[in-house]
């Protein structure tokens, strides 16, 4: 499916800056949402839990680097103390209130409160394994020397969430995806495109989801594919001694011996985890979280929307 060219500015990248070089450690992005009877937009940056702890192992500052709006890179820097994690230490999610605006920065934001996977949307269009996710992200290895060049990674769902799994940085309750996931999508936005033909007819029977059963939901009227953010992605599962694989043939071509992998090799299982959207929006609920985008709102003299909505 072709993903819309949009989906890139979407995504910012994380990591530290150290004698005036930039270290990326994973991907983050920016929702948008709204306060309970307000019409303001506040923006809140999202990253894994585990990039923001891997970032500030050497130092507490956090460089957010995206796009300025002549198409070159620029790095906003964050004290440790600005970003909140999930109240929940098994959820590897963090947060920080902010304040990026449409007009200096060329960024897109992932709404809320808006084209989110919730239970309505995924029960209303039976979504669940094999459909196709889309992964934007930061490709580590090749950073341009001027602006962010972000890449998508294409998968499938694999499971849905059933029950807390186990992985490095705690149980998580998440999607499963088969991916070609590489080192730098943690944190990065997961989303599924709903083709406007989508056929919704359910089966018959309760539907076997997480969310259980659905709302009424009335779909968006639109006539092309309309993305919904699945959650984030945590990372890849990987094995170190596989029990069933093919054997690693030696480099010599008269020879037909076969090697174990070498020692410390491990291996992408080619299974990713995806924390599920309602995780993020628990995290940016968060009292501390509220309290911290009050403080920004009372220092902004002018009183206009920290977020504006207006692409």
């Amino acid at each position: 499916m072709r993903v819309d060219d949009r989906v890139l500015q979407t995504v910012v990248f994380v990591g530290n800056t150290r004698y005036g070089h930039f270290d990326p450690h994973g991907t983050g992005f920016v929702t948008i949402s709204r306060d309970s009877g307000g019409s303001s937009g506040w923006q809140t940056l999202v990253t894994a839990r585990h990039v923001i702890e891997g970032t500030t192992r050497i130092t507490n500052k956090i460089t957010v680097r995206l796009n300025d709006r002549s198409g070159n890179w620029i790095d906003k820097i964050y004290d440790r103390s600005e970003w909140f994690f999930h109240a929940d230490e098994n959820i590897d999610v963090a947060v920080c209130p902010t304040n990026l605006r449409k007009s200096d920065y060329s960024i897109l934001h992932c709404p809320t409160d808006g084209n989110i996977l919730n239970k309505s949307v995924l029960n209303y269009y039976n979504i669940g394994i094999g459909d196709e996710v889309n992964v934007a992200g930061l490709f580590r290895h090749d950073l341009s020397p001027s602006r962010n060049i972000p890449v998508i990674r294409t998968g499938t769902i694999a499971a849905m969430p059933h029950g807390r799994i186990r992985t490095t940085h705690g149980y998580q309750e998440s999607f499963l995806i088969e991916i070609r996931s590489i080192e730098g999508l943690s944190g990065s936005p997961v989303s599924v495109g709903i083709p406007p033909l989508r056929d919704v007819r359910l089966p018959t029977g309760p539907i076997p989801h997480l969310f259980g059963a659905a709302p009424d939901y009335v779909p968006p009227n639109r006539g092309e594919s309309a993305p919904y953010l699945v959650g984030m992605m945590l990372g890849a599962f990987e094995v170190s001694r596989p029990s069933d694989s093919m054997q690693f043939v030696s480099d010599s071509s008269s020879s037909t011996e076969t090697q174990p992998p070498p020692s410390g090799y491990s291996i992408n299982t080619g299974l990713a985890a995806v924390l599920p959207t309602e995780s993020i929006i628990e995290a940016v609920e968060q009292p501390e979280v509220k309290a911290a985008r009050k403080e920004m709102v009372d220092l902004y003299t002018d009183e206009r929307p920290l977020g504006p909505t207006a692409d």
